[in-house]
């Protein structure tokens, strides 16, 4: 089921899906589509000790210098079938029930704080009408110490640049089945309507086959916490707010 997030500002409909990468699938992407640009993202997520938000599949993320809150949007059988993403400080501030200071201020107070931190080199292409992003992140250097966590507060640590291999497709170590880098491709296209929301799906899902694209991908956030905090993984799990992930049984 492709993920749909609803713009904040330009009120258009975002339908995207994700798909494991592989080196025959980028050898297809470098030939059929166009290469755009290639950029390093740093996200750093927030929530508190107790999962607050999460469990209400409310993902607070920042993004360099800008702030972005996706909220589930219960669909009719009352399950999460698109987000809400509120991008504006003051808006998110409103949502969250937090006093008006700067946010990072107001996060702060309310023991909001970050959980995760992940870096990603994305490379973005154009194919027909969909933007596709091939991203890879590390999650050795991003990653925390679990057992050295304590339970009312999050430990960031530094990502060593260097630990990026950017020829890497789901790597494993020898004595792992732990991805050194995970590899994702999502191809996303636009609609401005709910009516065309099929259509971009059946044209996803086209570009997907001609890419070879043909193994289920998980978000990025999902295999980090499955991997590295597991007890957060699992609450979110048994809440029904992630699906189940493969590498949440990974030694």
């Amino acid at each position: 089921m492709p993920e749909i997030g609803v713009l904040e500002k330009k009120k258009m409909i975002e339908v995207e899906k994700k798909y494991s990468a592989s080196i025959s699938s980028l050898q297809y992407l470098e030939k059929y589509a166009r290469f755009i640009k290639k950029i390093k993202l740093v996200d750093v997520y927030y929530d508190t000790s107790d999962y607050k938000l999460t469990l209400k599949d409310e993902w607070l993320r920042k993004r360099g210098e800008k702030f972005e809150l996706k909220v589930g949007v219960k669909g009719e059988n009352d399950s999460i079938d698109r987000y809400h993403e509120i991008t504006d400080d003051i808006a998110i501030m409103h949502h969250l029930h937090l006093k008006e200071l700067s946010l990072e201020e107001a996060l702060k107070q309310a023991s909001i704080l970050p959980f995760a931190t992940l870096k990603t080199i994305r490379k973005k292409y154009i194919l027909d009408t969909c933007s596709i992003d091939l991203d890879e992140t590390s999650f050795d250097k991003t990653s925390f110490d679990e057992a050295s966590l304590d339970e009312t507060s999050f430990d960031e640590t530094s990502f060593d640049e260097t630990s990026f291999n950017e020829t890497s497709f789901n790597h494993k170590s020898k004595n792992s089945k732990k991805p050194l880098v995970y590899s994702l491709i999502e191809i996303e296209k636009m609609v401005s309507n709910e009516e065309e929301i099929p259509s971009a799906e059946n044209t996803i899902e086209k570009l997907a086959k001609k890419l070879h694209l043909k193994e289920k991908g998980y978000s990025k956030l999902t295999v980090f916490l499955a991997l590295k905090r597991k007890s957060h993984y699992l609450a979110l799990y048994k809440a029904k707010v992630v699906e189940a992930c493969p590498y949440f049984h990974a030694k």
